[in-house]
């Protein structure tokens, strides 16, 4: 009787750890020497087809400056397990979006985290999150 009471009270209290999803962190550091706010964004496929007109949910955006070495850390916590893009830009007009010109084209200066070619491609670009991510550097 005492073993099988252990036993459920195993089963019950650990019943809701065993479908908890895993969560992770992405960091590093955007190298850039001007004044202005660097946006850190971390896209899903969905997010990533509207990256010129919208800013990823809150949780996926980091907004730092550099310090006078130049260095801007940063690092986003609680990511899911997936698949993401990182994209990095100056926000030169201090608006807080990314800004395009009329035909669609970025007018700020961006980075993303994997090679970038010229037309932005969810495949080229994505990595898999299912471990923290360190050491990422971007330089402007």
């Amino acid at each position: 009787m005492i073993k099988r009471a252990m036993l459920i009270s195993i089963v019950f209290f650990a019943a809701p750890f065993s479908h908890a999803e895993d969560k992770f962190s992405v960091s590093g550091e955007a190298l850039y020497s001007g004044a202005e706010s660097i946006f850190v964004c971390l896209h899903t496929e969905e997010t990533l087809q509207n990256f010129t007109k919208a800013l990823p949910p809150q949780a996926f955006v980091q907004v730092v400056k550099a310090n006078s070495n130049g260095r801007a850390s940063f690092k986003l916590d609680d990511i899911p397990e997936g698949y993401y893009v990182l994209v990095v830009f100056i926000d030169k007009n201090t608006n807080g979006k990314f800004d395009c010109d009329s035909w669609g084209r970025p007018v700020e200066p961006f980075l993303m985290y994997k090679t970038f070619r010229i037309h932005l491609n969810w495949f080229d670009q994505r990595f898999k999150v299912d471990k923290d991510i360190t050491g990422i550097e971007l330089e402007f």
